[in-house]
């Protein structure tokens, strides 16, 4: 997902039995407007698989107000979640603290991740080449809701993932 689409998700858009979210909204801060809230970047909504690693991580929605349009996640104050708030105060700390590299941008996590499905989709299939880089954002973006299985199929692997990475230090 996308920053902007992360702060405008809806406790009613995120189904944690189907592990399912519903990508239908996205907010932008428009410097010396406030926020700007649209349709996603795709103009479409998507869905996307939640893996089961992040199952816990639903405690953000379980604290949440029961209204299916409020938001999952906000801010200190309670109001809608600033990115550029978000970012300075805890993303890049976040990254400091994990030992990445400081120029890493929140927007690098996405690339990784389908970076991550891809390979793993790759390897599975026996590919020699898995390790080689490809655009498959573009294809789940603009195709993934043709091949709801193959979604399924990369969140597993994602799942997959990262009970091999271990403990989270």
């Amino acid at each position: 997902m996308r920053a902007g689409e992360i702060c405008a998700l809806r406790v009613g858009r995120v189904d944690l039995r189907a592990r399912r979210i519903t990508i239908a909204e996205s907010v932008t801060d428009v410097a010396g407007h406030g926020l700007y809230f649209s349709e996603p970047k795709t103009y479409e909504r998507r869905s996307v698989t939640l893996p089961a690693f992040l199952s816990p991580s639903s405690n953000n929605i379980s604290a949440r107000p029961p209204e299916s349009d409020a938001f999952v996640f906000v801010s200190p104050e309670g109001g809608t979640l600033n990115h550029k708030n978000f970012y300075r105060r805890h993303f890049k700390p976040a990254i400091a603290a994990a030992g990445l590299p400081p120029q890493t941008r929140f927007h690098d996590l996405r690339h990784t991740c389908a970076a991550l499905c891809h390979r793993a989709r790759r390897a599975s299939q026996g590919d020699p080449g898995a390790a080689r880089p490809s655009s498959i954002t573009v294809t789940l973006d603009r195709y993934g809701h043709l091949f709801p299985k193959l979604d399924e199929t990369l969140t597993a692997r994602l799942d997959d993932l990262h009970r091999a990475a271990g403990p989270v230090r």
